[in-house]
């Protein structure tokens, strides 16, 4: 692999990992967006962000004490719900 072959996978690689963090952009009157980093990605790398996305969620319910991701979490603080 080339240097600048290597240099764009870790780009995509960075921008995968970005769209799979449940970090949102939020507009000044709270709506949520999509990462923007999932803009930058092509469609197959879309498909696996989602995938990526579904199995950390997963592994984070997996040692929260009551199963809930961060997602979750995040949604009941929202909705003014109390996960604990």
């Amino acid at each position: 692999m080339i240097f600048g072959d290597r240099n764009r996978e870790r780009e995509r690689e960075r921008l995968i990992e970005e769209a799979v963090s449940a970090w949102r952009p939020r507009t000044p009157d709270g709506r949520i967006l999509a990462h923007p980093s999932w803009a930058d990605l092509p469609e197959a790398d879309r498909l696996r962000a989602h995938d990526e996305t579904l199995r950390a969620r997963a592994l984070e319910g997996l040692i929260d004490r009551q199963g809930l991701s961060t997602t979750v979490r995040a949604v009941l603080r929202r909705i003014g719900a109390r996960p604990d």
